[in-house]
């Protein structure tokens, strides 16, 4: 007992200080954090994490997330089967996180808990480090109040924190450290600075059903610009007629519907945001088949498959195109040739490719008078010359970029066929 009582206790921050050197470099290694955090706070208490761990990082996640709906840093989102994959941008940096949906599983039996909680009390350090710089930097004192009854009662989360305004901002003090923080001329250059706010919600007042995840779908509508509400039992939010949008995620919408406000799908949300305008709403009436859920993160612009919807966002920016189905229908003759083009370059190998060369040559030539193609004589010699090792690197180059056609390939004939299959 003695030992247990006498157990020494430390802190994290002066380590936290000594690693990163500036605040960008804190911000450029928030990835791995958030999502610990985030994943930790959805869960329940274990033998190993206990419930006041639970708690702390759950508060300090909010606190983050507080700081997204205040400045709007909110850039991309993305809805997967593992949770919501979302892109701030914080002093010129993009952190990418996953926010799990819930209720979250329960942690597998074979995940050692050690070594998740070895990380998770530097990664709590470390975020409260930077949640209390990020505070200071905009002129609030930390850590902001947060009244529990309001969360009890239903209301939203970023409204039950009370923040107040620090007298003395200019000396920043980062988890109790006076002497030092991140870099005083670091934060010099980030208050001239200013990220650009995604204000694309601004305006607007949502009203969120119940089947709508109502804590990712408020943060995502205050990180925007806009307001978010849903049913209180016994409370009246807010007017009904502030209301702009109401989003339901059932085909069988409750209730009377009004004619001076728009009814939408979760995913209007998801695809505006992304695409940085806000897009259609008759493709996203509650109850019709809903467009393809493209991800931000993948680049399509250099890509062989492009696909249909992708072109149709492009050409609604710059309004050349009003429907998505006069879209569709103008690009099938061209996805067509272009699937012709795509399936002439990605059949066979290497070694199928010259022998289907051969065999066009001894069809056009006699056998006396037979010349070898010189590209691929060309390719044969200049693979000869070289070494293994770049022989090696060069073939796995080639192979990759003959798998990524055949996907292509296959992509795009499953777009003809659900063409065809639509008319």
């Amino acid at each position: 007992m003695s030992l247990l009582k006498n157990f020494p206790s430390y802190r994290l921050e002066r380590i936290v200080l000594e690693r990163y050197g500036t605040f960008r470099d804190a911000l450029s290694d928030l990835d791995d954090a958030l999502n610990i955090l985030f994943m930790v706070s959805n869960l329940t208490c274990t033998s190993v994490i206990d419930s006041d761990r639970v708690i702390h990082c759950r508060r300090l996640c909010r606190e983050f997330q507080k700081y997204v709906t205040m400045t709007c840093a909110l850039r991309k989102v993305f809805a997967s089967i593992k949770g919501l994959y979302v892109q701030v941008e914080i002093d010129g940096v993009f952190p990418v996180f996953i926010i799990p949906y819930r209720p979250f599983q329960s942690v597998p039996r074979d995940v050692d808990q050690r070594v998740i909680k070895s990380f998770l009390e530097f990664y709590e350090c470390l975020l409260s480090c930077v949640n209390r710089h990020l505070f200071h930097w905009k002129g609030y004192s930390y850590p902001p109040q947060y009244e529990e009854s309001l969360e009890e009662k239903g209301f939203s989360v970023f409204d039950a924190f009370r923040l107040e305004c620090k007298n003395n901002v200019s000396q920043l003090t980062v988890c109790g450290t006076e002497d030092s923080d991140f870099g005083v001329s670091d934060s010099a250059e980030g208050d001239k600075k200013v990220d650009h706010p995604n204000r694309l919600l601004e305006g607007m007042t949502f009203f969120l059903g119940r089947e709508v995840p109502l804590d990712l779908f408020d943060f995502l509508i205050r990180s925007c610009g806009g307001n978010a509400c849903w049913e209180l039992p016994g409370t009246q939010f807010t007017d009904p007629k502030a209301i702009t949008h109401y989003v339901y995620d059932r085909p069988n919408i409750p209730g009377d519907r009004r004619l001076d406000a728009e009814y939408v799908q979760p995913q209007w949300i998801l695809d505006s945001i992304n695409a940085g305008v806000l897009l259609p709403i008759s493709l996203y009436l509650p109850g019709v088949s809903l467009p393809p859920h493209l991800s931000p993160f993948v680049n399509h612009e250099n890509s062989i498959y492009r696909p249909h919807y992708q072109d149709f966002i492009s050409e609604f920016k710059t309004s050349e195109v009003t429907a998505y189905t006069e879209k569709v229908i103008g690009q099938e003759n061209t996805k067509k040739d272009k699937l012709d083009t795509t399936s002439q370059v990605a059949s066979g190998d290497d070694g199928e490719e010259e022998e289907e060369e051969d065999k066009r040559q001894r069809a056009l030539v006699p056998n006396d008078k037979l010349e070898p193609c010189n590209e691929t004589q060309n390719r044969k010699l200049a693979k000869m010359m070289m070494r293994s090792k770049d022989r090696y690197r060069y073939e796995r180059i080639t192979r990759t970029q003959k798998k990524a056609m055949k996907t292509a390939n296959r992509l795009l004939r499953r777009q003809e066929e659900l063409m065809h299959s639509s008319d």
